[in-house]
């Protein structure tokens, strides 16, 4: 894909570490661009919002490509999250699946309205891809004050076989 193998992003440090102890087996983490299997790319988009403002809908658009070739297991996932709660306490991120097969309940899939037209079916050729976030606009509307701004987080994991050149959030504001 573009750019360098590996290229260091930003992620939240607590967003690693909540789901470091959540889910342990996820393991290894790395930047963008890496061609290794059995990875985590974990990465923060941080953004401000005005006292009064409200996100109404979001989508990001991410370059992405499978490593290899999945199989039949269902850890070739994505997991979405917002600020958290006090900026430690990840547990309402939502973790979708590319498959389900052979997989013990619960596996949820990502759902077709968030897929967009294209849907998430991809090769081993880099394409572009949108992930409509309106079913999880209260994780982008949750903030913290950090010094004196009010800040929303997305925080995003693609786990196993995804690989991600680019990331970019688009958010719809009311005032």
């Amino acid at each position: 894909m573009g750019g360098d193998v590996n290229d260091p992003i930003y992620v939240n440090p607590a967003f690693v570490t909540w789901f470091d102890t959540q889910s342990p087996a996820l393991g290894t983490t790395n930047g963008f661009d890496s061609t290794e299997d059995h990875r985590s790319i974990p990465f923060t988009i941080r953004y401000d919002l005005a006292p009064g403002e409200t996100i109404v809908h979001a989508w990001v658009s991410m370059r992405v490509k499978r490593v290899v070739a999945y199989s039949t297991d269902s850890s070739h996932l994505i997991q979405i999250g917002g600020v958290g709660q006090n900026n430690a306490d990840f547990s309402d991120t939502v973790t979708y699946y590319w498959q389900c097969g052979g997989v013990t309940p619960p596996c949820t899939a990502i759902p077709a309205d968030m897929a967009g037209p294209l849907s998430w079916s991809f090769g081993s050729t880099p394409v572009v891809r949108v992930l409509d976030l309106g079913p999880h606009l209260h994780l982008l509307n949750q903030t913290q004050t950090v010094n004196g701004r009010r800040v929303g987080e997305l925080n995003m994991n693609f786990h196993r076989r995804t690989r991600v050149d680019w990331a970019s959030l688009t958010l719809v504001i009311q005032s």
